[in-house]
């Protein structure tokens, strides 16, 4: 087989394998360097190249197949004060992040944070302790950045994140389990980070009232204590965005 430098590349490029031929190609059979789009560089026959073409080294610091790690130093498990083992908490937070966007079709990471380094230096400017990453703070964003990504309680996303329902039910309201009732529906939210029956209600429509009504209240508490102006703005349009909702709701 006589295949030249300018087919190998031709036939990596093709592959999409994004390796350049940066040594004295011979042949065939002899060992070249090439460089991957990433700056690696590895020994290999040509032939071998074109037929596999992948850099080890980018396998190495590739995670979750969209990723890269390039900060191999910083040890991503360690141990904690209970002598338990677990991931190093920046890394785990970009990693959780990634696994995230993968398993969902409605969210995405920026590009600037597929390289852990620069998720890094955000979040070390960042309070985070016993916090969660969100980028629902701003209402309807798909988006995580550093732009539109807080770390925020457990408790506070649960007001903001809103699950998808396997009903046709508004959020918040439920079928009363009690047949015998007259009033067919319930509303639950979460008041002072606890789940809270908000009563019983003959439509569906006044349930989702009270409990807009509810939800308002809690977001208005979270933002009074807030010191955090990316909190108390996000939840400030989240607040708007329910009082649209239930003016529509009274006139129906």
């Amino acid at each position: 087989m006589n295949i030249d430098e300018n087919e190998i590349q031709r036939r990596l490029d093709l592959a999409g394998k994004g390796m350049q031929i940066t040594g004295n190609y011979v042949n065939l059979q002899t060992k070249t360097e090439f460089t991957c789009i990433n700056g690696h560089k590895r020994m290999m026959n040509p032939i071998n190249a074109y037929v596999n073409g992948s850099c080890r080294s980018c396998k190495k610091v590739m995670v979750r197949g969209v990723g890269i790690n390039d900060m191999p130093d910083l040890k991503t498990s360690q141990i904690d004060l209970s002598g338990k083992k677990g991931f190093n908490p920046f890394y785990s937070r970009w990693i959780n992040m990634l696994d995230y966007c993968n398993n969902s079709t409605e969210c995405t990471v920026c590009d600037n944070w597929l390289l852990f380094s620069n998720f890094y230096k955000w979040m070390v400017k960042q309070y985070w302790s016993g916090l969660k990453l969100s980028n629902k703070i701003i209402p309807g964003n798909t988006v995580f950045s550093p732009d539109t990504c807080v770390f925020i309680p457990k408790s506070l996303l649960g007001l903001i994140v809103y699950r998808p329902k396997n009903d046709l039910l508004p959020h918040g309201v439920r079928v009363h389990p009690h047949n015998y009732t007259p009033d067919k529906y319930t509303a639950f939210c979460a008041v002072d980070q606890k789940p809270k029956c908000l009563g019983t209600f003959t439509t569906s429509n006044e349930a989702r009232i009270a409990y807009i009504e509810v939800k308002i209240a809690e977001l208005e508490k979270w933002k009074a204590r807030s010191l955090d102006e990316r909190i108390t703005h996000g939840l400030g349009l989240h607040i708007e965005l329910l009082q649209s909702q239930l003016e529509e709701d009274s006139f129906l």
